[in-house]
């Protein structure tokens, strides 16, 4: 089977071309399944192959009113009025209510002031923050300011842009600067004001409700709104307020029932466990000057032993150290 599959010669094709090429050679009985066998548990197989199975893992939607999540934008140009340089989006995941904070520079000492300025200070302490991986966010300053206020601070997984909320914001928000900074770049921080109060304003698909209406308890009259006199709706909700989360929270668990439907068609069970062995998905890319193509890299690694398994997520014990990754990653 090794000059049939592993030399050169046989350039490890897959178990069905493999078996073929035997067959018509010799004969030994069970060979279809030891040829099948010996393919799929080829060490270099396994990690140069592409993946072409469904994408594992089943939709887990987030429903809680007590996390947060960060994000980081940038490197932009200076902004024409006050420098600045990046921008820093606070999202709730529950009410989808946006903070939009420019920072002239994104050291992890200005983004822990400014979440503390702009959001903990007004509305408290979240039970959980979610951010990526970025250094400013693994930084001494940021754990200390997590330790300090009791916050559970979770890192994404590498490579998953998707777990973060903000990331859907970001993308909103990117297409409202590019439709009106227009040629002056320099200008994307003009109207960040403006779109705050749009994102805020408008219905969510998903609770039914605008991220204003959950997170202040009322209705924000809107300038379109005064023009015409209307401002019903708009006191405080008050005592009803639970009976608006309930509201919303039933909307979404309908709307993620309705996208799990059609995400889950596309995607595969997987039953992995504590302890076992497997490999992780790589992310090279080609350096020329280096003389390496990230195509001729194995695309993926290991064996890695499973410390835990959390949902969709895995962690597995990694060079000396704990990683997270996602199962769709091995």
């Amino acid at each position: 089977m090794k000059e049939f599959h592993d030399l050169p010669l046989a350039g490890h094709l897959g178990k069905r071309k493999s078996y073929l090429k035997l067959r018509d050679t010799c004969y030994f009985p069970c060979m279809r399944k030891y040829i099948f066998e010996y393919v799929l548990t080829c060490d270099r197989c396994q990690k140069f192959n592409y993946k072409n199975a469904v994408p594992a893992g089943r939709l887990i939607p987030i429903v809680s009113n007590y996390i947060v999540t960060l994000d980081l934008l940038g490197l932009y140009p200076a902004s024409r009025r006050k420098r600045y340089r990046f921008l820093l989006i606070i999202t709730d995941p529950f009410t989808k209510w946006s903070e939009l904070i420019p920072l002239r520079k994104a050291s992890s000492q200005a983004i822990a002031n400014a979440l503390f300025e702009n959001y903990i200070s007004r509305y408290g302490a979240p039970i959980s923050l979610i951010s990526d991986n970025g250094p400013q966010f693994l930084s001494e300053v940021f754990e200390h300011l997590s330790h300090r206020l009791d916050i559970k601070h979770i890192k994404t997984v590498t490579y998953r842009t998707q777990e973060n909320l903000t990331e859907r914001v970001n993308r909103n928000l990117v297409q409202m600067i590019a439709c009106f900074v227009e040629e002056n770049h320099e200008n994307w921080d003009r109207f960040l004001h403006e779109f705050a109060f749009a994102l805020r304003t408008s219905v969510n698909e998903t609770t039914n409700k605008t991220p204003a209406e959950l997170f202040l308890g009322r209705k924000v009259i809107t300038s379109f709104s005064k023009l015409i006199n209307v401002t019903e709706g708009a006191e405080y909700v008050g005592r009803n307020i639970e009976k608006l989360f309930d509201e919303a929270r039933q909307n979404m668990r309908k709307q993620h029932k309705s996208w799990g439907k059609y995400y889950n068609r596309k995607r595969r069970e997987v039953n992995i466990k504590v302890n076992d062995l497997l490999l992780v998905q790589t992310h090279f890319i080609s350096a020329a000057g280096g003389r390496v193509v990230g195509k001729f890299i194995p695309k993926f690694e290991g064996p890695y032993r499973v410390l835990e398994v959390r949902n969709n997520n895995l962690i597995i014990w990694k060079k000396g150290k704990r990683v997270t990754v996602n199962i769709d990653q091995v």
